[in-house]
């Protein structure tokens, strides 16, 4: 998978600008996360990543092989990968029209906490803190109670 032809080029980039989605998606999904990571991130002589050759296809089915790459890696890894430059200086995003550029920008995003989770978070967090407190003033008065029995 990681093994370059002479311009750089791996099977991978080959069928990310060719395949439209099909046989890629199945084979980077057998991958393991770091192996892929490293898979996806390779660059060819031209500085191309698998994804720069999806974003660069005649094909509009390979856009959705952008999509499923980056479903495929772990969140860390899909805002770095698609950081990568070219030697043109450009970046996966500047190669794709709006609608796609669009949907892998919703992709980067962490997911929205549900409004329920995020009170009982905040409740769970005003306890914890409230304990904390009450702890702190326990601790405090037995403190207080024992430097006095000492001078009786």
């Amino acid at each position: 998978m990681r093994t370059q032809d002479e311009s750089g080029t791996t099977i991978v980039h080959y069928l990310a600008e060719l395949d439209g989605y099909g046989l890629l998606n199945n084979i980077l999904s057998l991958l393991p996360e770091l192996h892929l990571s490293q898979v996806v991130c390779l660059q060819d002589k031209q500085g191309r990543t698998p994804l720069h050759c999806a974003a660069n296809s005649w094909d509009p089915k390979n856009h959705e092989s952008i999509r499923s790459m980056l479903t495929l890696l772990p969140e860390p890894h899909r805002s770095q990968v698609v950081d990568i430059r070219d030697t043109e200086g450009k970046t996966v995003l500047e190669y794709l029209d709006e609608e796609t550029r669009n949907s892998v920008i919703q992709l980067l995003q962490p997911p929205k906490q549900d409004s329920s989770v995020q009170k009982r978070t905040h409740d769970s967090l005003a306890r914890e803190t409230e304990q904390e407190q009450v702890d702190i003033q326990e601790s405090e008065a037995k403190r207080q109670r024992s430097d006095g029995a000492g001078y009786c």
